[in-house]
């Protein structure tokens, strides 16, 4: 007896075609439908900002955060690096690196006096050299500060109007009333070819990782919007709106870019005091899980490097934490027209990959037709939070008919949790519970589907996919006629035989699908250790996907080589990605040597007078000891080093060494050289095998209790100065 071995399916899964979908009271997170919140979870009403120009915050090297008081005319800094979650409510050390405050004795800085003549640090932005660049609101200039040296290199000259900086790349951009801008410390200010015209009141900037430019114009008020401007070619910066709803980020006053573990962006937006932090996923454009902000001053955000936002109260640097929301208790997503290519179609399972927590639930209102009339249709709604997006050909995906919607007090069929899990042949573990629904025995071409989600206002249930099989299994059809002559028994039978037609199905596309097993570019993640299995192979977690799928590809040549130098070079190019080669110490005897002996001492090879490998074996007119030549060779022959011609970390390294002393011929010693340990220079340096020209580790600062000379520098260089552009002391160099 054969199930449906040609059964396909209709799959409605990622933001583009859920936002073709309807939405009631349902909103797409992470890809994935669920119920919307409300409001705030902060208690009270919001409070007004008192300085609506802001203050600014900027991150410099070795974890030191720089705040701006503006009416004090200074700025602090304290040492970010040292907060400790365990304890969050100790105020972190804080001091004045500029100012008129006197110095603490043998403290980190010397404060130094205001630059200028009412001196009002608003916005900061600091690079990867320890300048600090501080907007200054009285002068309408940025002054550039070199931090290790105490001392002010210059000021410069900004269009009017300036109000915001944010460094990103090499550069230091700047957003002016009416214009966009850039400069560097030994850099004047360049002019962007941006439009800012369609901007009202552009107020605050920050910078995407692909450069783009995030704009937040009308601050502190209702008209708040958000603009991206990306670089075109030629240099031109194209203007786009996000387009948001009208109260998501009503009274910003600032924004700030955080980077997901993931790789994905979200703009974080805050309001007044009081109010949550509005998060928006720069790839879908909705609002996604808010931010809980208590005591923010209103004065500006910014994102820590570790991806969290920090924010300024009376108390000092906090950090936001996620907030506590309240779901809505039911929604639907009414799904868009799904076709099963034929007339009269019988629709099978409808699958779900969903996580359905305890106390909330999914059910399913299924249309199966063949008409294709142009009556009137639900109209096509927006997730909450966000707004009706262009689509493009949006005929071909309709959604059901009006007079067909269900109401909203009506509970359709539920779902239910599969046992064996996904339908799959071998699926790969997932928060994502596969659920199961029907739908029934009626026939048709299309199907509509309306999607309950039913919760709580703690908890949501979440659907990322949405399967709908065709045709159906045609069990039914083999039984007498008398079994489905009336509606009711056809469509009870139908639903009783699915889960047995669709378990044979399945464990026929398990049979059908075996070989995939053996093949390490196809067998599933969770299967390449019971590959690996088979050929005698151990795979290590700490190996990426991509070189657990390559080792089993060359497990057999490789076994065939074991112990080979090529073998070993092979296995590690794998593992760490970039280029490795194995030096064999005797072979360089008489040019120098990597890495040190333990005696130190340095042979000249013989070349001539019979074959020799080593040093001197006797006296120059013949040999006085036979054995010498025999113990030179058990001495150096078999010792070798392996050179990783990139930079790895400790995991990895320690991964490289294992594998080292599980494949390496028993008899030998090796050592391990990385770009991270340096080069030699003298008699051990070989161009492109020990030493390689291009970007190597570079030198880290020095910390106390660290040793001086081996990857540590006191001090760092410093920048020339241009006579004319750069200010020695407090003077200029004319």
């Amino acid at each position: 007896m054969n199930g449906n071995s040609d059964a396909r399916f209709a799959i409605i899964t990622g933001h583009a075609l859920w936002l073709r979908c309807g939405f009631e009271d349902a909103t797409l997170v992470d890809d994935a439908v669920q119920l919307a919140w409300d409001g705030d979870a902060t208690p009270g009403d919001p409070q007004p900002v008192m300085d609506t120009r802001g203050a600014g915050l900027a991150f410099g090297p070795g974890c030191r955060l720089y705040h701006s008081v503006p009416f004090d005319a200074r700025i602090e800094c304290l040492y970010w690096g040292g907060y400790d979650p365990a304890h969050p409510q100790r105020a972190l050390e804080r001091f004045d690196v500029i100012g008129a405050a006197p110095a603490p004795v043998g403290g980190d800085f010397t404060p130094a006096t205001p630059a200028l003549g009412g001196f009002v640090p608003r916005a900061l932005a600091c690079d990867d050299d320890d300048h600090l660049y501080v907007l200054d609101d009285a002068s309408g200039r940025v002054c550039v500060f070199d931090l290790p040296a105490r001392r002010l290199l210059r000021t410069v000259s900004v269009p009017a109007g300036a109000e915001d900086i944010a460094w990103h790349n090499g550069w230091l951009y700047g957003l002016s009333s009416g214009v966009l801008w850039r400069m560097a410390a030994n850099r004047g200010v360049r002019m962007l070819d941006a439009d800012l015209t369609p901007i009202a009141a552009p107020a605050r900037l920050d910078v995407l990782a692909d450069g783009r430019l995030v704009v937040l114009s009308a601050a502190h008020g209702v008209d708040a919007a958000l603009w991206c401007y990306t670089r075109r070619a030629g240099g031109h910066w194209q203007e786009e709106a996000l387009a948001l709803a009208d109260e998501v980020i009503d009274f910003a006053s600032d924004l700030a870019i955080q980077q997901e573990d993931d790789g994905d962006e979200q703009i974080v937006v805050a309001r007044r005091p009081g109010e949550d932090f509005v998060r928006i996923d720069v790839a879908s454009r909705l609002p996604g899980v808010p931010l809980t902000a208590r005591g923010y001053d209103g004065m500006g955000i910014i994102a820590t490097p570790d991806g969290r936002i920090a924010y300024w109260t009376e108390r000092g640097l906090r950090h936001a934490v996620v907030a506590r929301r309240r779901y809505r208790p039911q929604g639907r997503v009414i799904a868009f027209r799904l076709d099963a290519g034929d007339y009269q179609s019988v629709w099978g399972r409808v699958l779900l990959d969903a996580c359905v927590p305890h106390g909330t639930a999914l059910t399913l209102h299924v249309l199966a037709s063949d008409d294709e009339d142009e009556v009137p249709r639900v109209p096509r709604t927006p997730p909450v939070g966000g707004v009706l997006a262009a689509l493009p050909e949006p005929d071909a995906t309709p959604l059901p008919p009006q007079h067909w919607l269900p109401p909203a007090d009506l509970r359709g069929a539920p779902v239910f949790r599969r046992s064996d899990g996904s339908e799959q042949p071998w699926p790969a573990p997932d928060e994502f519970a596969t659920v199961e629904g029907s739908a029934g025995a009626s026939a048709g071409r299309y199907l509509w589907l309306v999607l309950e989600l039913l919760g709580s206002s703690q908890a949501t249930p979440r659907v990322r996919t949405l399967r709908a099989e065709h045709p159906g299994h045609d069990w039914l059809r083999r039984l007498p006629q008398l079994y489905r002559r009336e509606e009711a028994t056809r469509d009870f039978l139908t639903r009783y035989l699915t889960p047995l037609a669709a378990l044979h199905d399945e464990l026929a596309l398990q049979s059908a699908m075996r070989h995939a097993l053996l093949k390490p570019a196809a067998a599933p993640t969770p299967m390449l250790p019971w590959l690996a299995m088979w050929l005698g192979l151990t795979l290590d977690e700490r190996m990426s996907e991509t070189a657990r799928r390559t080792l089993l590809l060359e497990a057999i040549p490789f076994f065939y080589r074991r112990g080979t130098p090529a073998s070993l070079v092979r296995l590690l190019e794998i593992v760490t990605g970039v280029p490795v080669q194995i030096i064999e110490r005797w072979r360089f005897r008489g040019l120098g040597q990597v890495g040190a002996s333990d005696d130190g001492v340095r042979e000249r090879a013989v070349v001539g007078f019979g074959w020799r490998v080593g040093g001197q074996a006797g006296a120059e007119a013949g040999l006085e000891d036979a054995d010498a030549a025999t113990q030179a060779y058990a001495a150096y022959a078999y010792r070798f080093a392996v050179v990783v011609q990139g930079a790895l970390t400790g995991e990895m390294e320690a991964l490289v060494r294992h594998l080292l002393e599980v494949h390496r011929p028993a008899h030998t010693v090796y050592e391990l050289c990385t770009v991270g340990a340096g080069m030699r220079i003298g008699l051990g340096l070989h161009l492109g095998m020990t030493s390689l020209i291009g970007r190597s580790a570079g030198f880290k600062p020095f910390a106390i209790g660290g040793a001086v000379g081996r990857g540590s520098t006191v001090g760092r260089p410093g920048g020339g100065i241009k006579p004319g552009l750069a200010p020695l002391g407090q003077g200029r160099l004319q």
